[in-house]
């Protein structure tokens, strides 16, 4: 009996052992002193913990006071501690959420600590996007309807019954609510694209390029001819087509190509190219325009960036051209790149898969 005891206990230790190893969350055990006795194989990874450490104080472990203190109330108080608390690993910055459990005395003597250890890092940047998002799309929306009320206030005041002043407010309102009409479509379309489920359900089909590129190039004649920009296209002789959702395809290109024809000067050029490469076609859209400071290249993608120079109101847009961009070739399963100079121009590219020659029509 006493054999069969002790086998039933060691596979109840090895039972938890094994769910503490394969835990998300952190584990750590401590002494009543505050020296490390256990830690599982998320807390070794999360805190870059040696076997060296086993027995060290825990500000020697984790570098953390804070840690300590919680510990050290848990034990006195005898009930549960609940910290958040930051910690820099390997240059990044991590946000974690801890509780500290005093173990059970023994003979009225504070004994150990268990403390567990939740990394919401991903959750505290998400929460902070969340709110730069209202934010921002407050902002933006708050704008055009200023400029509405305002100019209705005026004609309502008694500006309708001057013709020429009419006219010109009714256009202003007209203007201002394309542009809100146009920021909330592209906020639509985002969240759209951002969704898991129309994810599953876009379809990649070959299409072909060439039509493809040369009907948006058609289709923004207006924008770049009347600024004189000498518009290039690049495509090989040869038929090329790839495997993607051509809806999205062209998306992709309107915004690229759009946003280079606004932020290049009258008379400057915009080059399109698309060539084969090993199993992919490689796409680029180059500017002679403005450029993009170095230290702004991370942030163009993000909801509603505008770099300074392109803040004026002159150059329309919603600053969810590149976002779209960005999270439409990640549905595609690609990524954009980008190079760019400040008053040098700059350089988009993206690749998508060729299509095999047997499947195409």
């Amino acid at each position: 009996r006493l054999e069969e005891k002790l086998e039933e206990i060691t596979a109840e230790k090895q039972k938890l052992q094994l769910i503490l190893e394969h835990m998300d969350n952190a584990v750590l055990l401590f002494d009543n002193h505050g020296c490390l006795l256990e830690a599982n194989r998320s807390a070794r990874l999360s805190f870059n913990l040696l076997p060296s450490m086993l027995g060290q104080h825990n500000i020697n472990v984790l570098g953390n006071s804070q840690i300590d203190l919680a510990m050290k109330e848990a034990q006195k108080t005898g009930q549960l501690q609940q910290i958040t608390f930051k910690n820099s690993f390997q240059g990044l910055q991590k946000i974690f959420q801890g509780s500290l459990i005093p173990l059970p005395r023994k003979e009225d003597a504070p004994t150990g600590v268990l403390a567990v250890f939740h990394d919401v890092t991903a959750l505290k940047l998400l929460q902070e996007r969340q709110a730069d998002f209202v934010a921002n799309a407050s902002h933006e929306l708050s704008t055009p309807l200023t400029a509405i009320r305002g100019f209705a206030e005026t004609l309502v005041d008694g500006a309708a019954d001057q013709p020429e002043d009419s006219r010109r407010f009714a256009a202003i309102i007209l203007s201002e609510a394309e542009r809100m009409q146009r920021l909330v479509q592209d906020l639509l379309q985002l969240a759209k694209i951002e969704a898991v489920e129309y994810r599953q359900t876009i379809d990649c089909q070959p299409t072909p390029v060439h039509p493809l590129v040369q009907a948006i190039v058609q289709e923004l004649a207006p924008a770049w001819t009347q600024k004189r920009i000498a518009l290039s296209v690049d495509l090989p002789a040869q038929a090329l087509w790839v495997v993607t959702s051509a809806d999205l395809l062209k998306q992709v290109l309107v915004n690229l190509i759009d946003n280079a024809v606004k932020y290049t000067p009258d008379g400057g050029s915009v080059q399109i190219a698309a060539y084969p490469e090993a199993d992919r076609v490689q796409f680029s859209v180059k500017d002679s325009g403005i450029g993009i400071p170095a230290e702004e290249l991370p942030r163009i993608f993000n909801r509603f960036y505008r770099t300074d120079k392109s803040r004026n109101r002159s150059i329309s847009g919603t600053g969810l051209g590149l976002a779209i961009v960005k999270h439409t070739l990640d549905a595609l399963g690609s990524a954009i790149q980008v190079e760019s100079q400040l008053h040098n121009g700059t350089t988009f590219r993206f690749s998508l898969p060729l299509a095999p020659s047997e499947t195409m029509p």
